[in-house]
């Protein structure tokens, strides 16, 4: 086959170029058809790549935090359940952000993207100052009241011509709207946490120590259920997906169905 390289030179004798080009071919000239494809694979990775350093970084502060307050011994037991809440969060928003990768397009919107930093900077924010929990309480708020913007806006996102199947698509209209309202509650409830801890804590007032503390273990164990119901609704919308298909979601991955193999 005879083709002109990036130089626009002719080469016939280059076995890379040596191809028949199928619907399955990488799509190498710039146009419609790359453009799309690109979008649908490319992007998402970008996306999650992002998603990934901004995490990375989050997890970063929160080792810092740690690391100082155990070479300064000053490590107050009222806080720990606040470092395993902290380190639940990462899991679940990692997850949460990964799901929505696979299981949608993902938008090239630039309001969208400036979401992703501002709820980025809420969760370093928290963890930054995790050695006073009111703080941390307040910037968890901050991040719960940003993803439910986010799950909000992937409404006005989410559209039919996206779908094989017109159920697949209310299905997961239902889910967006179901996860804003829940982490507008979240952040709700956060939020009032906070602004009581802070008054507690600024006035000294009685037990409010036991109160921090039991609100760094109520934290942890929403963020574990959380984690928890994700793992379910991915098991479930999966098992959905791959409905009267050659595929299954078996043991927490995609496998192909026994009596379609062969």
């Amino acid at each position: 086959m005879t083709f002109k390289d990036n130089y626009g030179l002719i080469n016939e004798d280059n076995d890379f170029h040596k191809h028949e080009r199928d619907d399955d071919d990488l799509h190498i000239r710039l146009g419609a058809e790359r453009l799309a494809f690109q979008y649908s694979s490319l992007l998402p990775q970008v996306h999650l790549t992002l998603i990934s350093i901004l995490q990375g970084i989050a997890l970063g502060i929160l080792i810092e935090q740690l690391i100082q307050q155990l070479y300064s011994r000053s490590i107050d037991l009222m806080v720990l359940p606040f470092y395993i809440a902290s380190i639940v969060i990462i899991a679940l928003i990692w997850q949460q952000y990964a799901l929505a990768f696979i299981a949608f397009l993902w938008p090239f919107w630039g309001y969208h993207i400036l979401l992703q930093f501002v709820f980025a900077a809420f969760e370093v924010f928290a963890f930054a100052a995790i050695s006073k929990p009111a703080i941390w309480v307040l910037g968890i708020a901050g991040t719960a009241f940003t993803g439910s913007i986010i799950r909000k806006m992937n409404t006005k996102i989410v559209i039919p011509d996206n779908y094989e199947r017109i159920e697949d698509y209310y299905s997961d209209l239902s889910i967006e709207n179901g996860a804003a309202k829940q982490l507008f509650l979240t952040g709700l409830g956060l939020l009032i946490g906070g602004v009581l801890m802070l008054v507690m804590t600024e006035y000294q007032i009685n037990g409010f120590r036991l109160f921090t503390f039991a609100v760094g273990i109520i934290v942890t164990v929403v963020a574990v259920i959380l984690l928890n119901l994700t793992d379910k609704d991915i098991k479930t919308q999966f098992e959905i997906a791959f409905e009267n298909s050659p595929w299954q979601f078996k043991n927490h991955q995609v496998i192909k169905r026994e009596d379609s193999l062969g």
